[in-house]
């Protein structure tokens, strides 16, 4: 786990992709990302409001991934870098053939917003093949609700 200062208005916390931390109430990451680096869970932490946010840290493709283990050497900003923190979005409807999506959603906040532009972004439904635009399905990664990979930690 590395904590990462942002600036005054908070920090956010990294945890190690195979670690269990639950994302939403009755989440865990996905059983496809849970094993890949790429994919991490984060906690941000906003200072004025003393709030504890979960995300999941998008690293880009081919990018360099800093160690997450307690051990490791403490992080800088500069390790952030091309870093994307995303959101579930569940039950999505695509607007052409309406099939039901599960996807990440990138989150618009202060210190990650111009990370964005280092990501490839989702371009079809999964079901019809329809362009985003078509389908209104602007997300980093999407995929077939009724195959979503989400693992559920509720019994």
């Amino acid at each position: 786990m590395q904590t990462v200062v942002l600036g005054p208005w908070g920090d956010v916390t990294f945890y190690a992709s195979g670690d269990s931390l639950p994302l939403q109430p009755g989440l865990a990451l996905p059983d496809n990302l849970r094993h890949n680096d790429r994919f991490r869970p984060a906690l941000l932490h906003v200072s004025r409001t003393d709030s504890l946010l979960p995300y999941i840290a998008v690293w880009p493709e081919r990018s360099h991934l800093p160690d997450a283990r307690d051990s490791a050497a403490p992080w800088t900003l500069e390790e952030l870098s091309g870093v994307m923190l995303t959101e579930w979005g569940r039950g999505w409807r695509c607007r052409v053939c309406d099939g039901r999506v599960d996807a990440l959603q990138a989150a618009t906040l202060p210190f990650f917003s111009d990370q964005l532009r280092h990501h490839q972004w989702a371009t079809h439904c999964p079901h019809c093949r329809a362009h985003v635009d078509r389908a209104k399905l602007h997300a980093a990664m999407i995929w077939p609700a009724d195959r979503s990979p989400i693992s559920s930690t509720e019994p």
